[in-house]
C-alpha cells in the first residue's frame, strides 16, 4: 500500500508493451491484472464520508470521525 507522500500514478492506457502514462513513461508486463475503482457498495449518505463512499473513521479505533461512541468496521469504514 503506498503512504500518504507516495504519488499514485495512473495508466492513460494499457497496450502489448505494457503500461503508458503521461509524459512517455512505459512500465513493460507480461500479465496485467486490473481492478475498476473501488467504492462503497452502500453509502451511509447521514454519516461522514469520502469520496468512495466509505464512512470516514480515526485509524487506529474506527471511531466515526466527529462521533464518539459510534464505531464502522469492516467493509462500510475507509482504510486509509
Amino acid at each position: 500500500m503506498a503512504s500518504s507522500d507516495t504519488p499514485i500514478m495512473r495508466p492513460n492506457r494499457s497496450s502489448a508493451t505494457g503500461l503508458h502514462y503521461r509524459g512517455g513513461q512505459i512500465l513493460p508486463h507480461d500479465l496485467l491484472i486490473s481492478f475498476p475503482p473501488y467504492v462503497a457498495a452502500m453509502p451511509f449518505l447521514q454519516l461522514p464520508g469520502d469520496d468512495r463512499g466509505f464512512i470516514l473513521t480515526e485509524p487506529v479505533t474506527r471511531q466515526v470521525v466527529g462521533l464518539p461512541g459510534v464505531y464502522a468496521v469492516g467493509d462500510a469504514a475507509d482504510s486509509r
